[in-house]
């Protein structure tokens, strides 16, 4: 018994969890990035949200700004993911070609980071930072659509989850492996990120596109998670 619930629990983290993992591995790159040289969160919508209140409090309009355009910029990708991918469409947006729709605008994102050698200032901090929170909000909204309860730029949520699953007797350790895989990868996914800009800060901008590159493969290869009837 024992065998077949890890050979159950390996299943998973690889359907549909990689996919899972390889979005937290970019949601933890891309506020690497977004934090450092923008000084917003793109991916971490709640410390962002934080940071919008203590500009509002500290009085600095740009900041405010900034933080205010990344979580609408957020906003808007989850609401336009959402609506595409939605089941009850008569043709749905497959995860996988919604991904393929975040990764253009990473590319996009991407071609102006290049440009200004990653070191974009001025009205293009602003630019960025809403551009980078749209591809959040839609990556965010992608794995709701692919596995629900697990999303990887919320890891407070995930990591209460996780450890109300651990002392909570009865509750599947299937999704307790994954949430906590989910919240080490985004660490793992920040620490990537900061190397990328400490060596290569011209095109660090393209390792959350890579990633994304990787999560449409996974998600070409594997299934959703099944959803609850009703």
């Amino acid at each position: 018994m024992l065998a077949e619930e890890e050979q159950q629990l390996r299943r998973d983290l690889r359907q549909p969890g990689a996919l899972l993992v390889l979005m937290a591995l970019g949601a933890g790159a891309v506020d690497a990035l977004s934090l450092t040289v923008l000084d917003v969160f793109t991916a971490a919508i709640t410390a962002n949200i934080v940071l919008l209140g203590i500009a509002i409090g500290d009085g600095d309009p740009h900041t405010a700004l900034r933080s205010a355009l990344a979580v609408g910029g957020f906003a808007l990708g989850v609401g336009i993911t959402a609506r595409l991918t939605a089941v009850g469409r008569p043709r749905p947006l497959s995860v996988a070609a919604a991904l393929g729709a975040i990764l253009a605008v990473q590319a996009a994102f991407l071609a102006v980071w290049v440009v200004v050698d990653g070191r974009p200032s001025g009205a293009l901090l602003d630019l960025l930072a809403f551009v980078s929170a749209v591809a959040m909000g839609g990556e965010t909204a992608a794995a709701a659509r692919w596995k629900a309860g697990i999303p990887p730029t919320y890891v407070t949520g995930v990591l209460t989850a996780a450890l109300s699953d651990l002392v909570t007797p009865g509750r599947p350790r299937r999704d307790r492996a994954l949430r906590l895989t989910v919240v080490a990868t985004v660490a793992v996914g920040a620490i990537a990120g900061t190397l990328a800009l400490d060596q290569l800060r011209p095109a660090a901008a393209a390792l959350p596109l890579a990633i994304t590159a990787l999560a449409i493969l996974a998600a070409r290869t594997a299934r959703p998670a099944e959803r609850p009837a009703g």
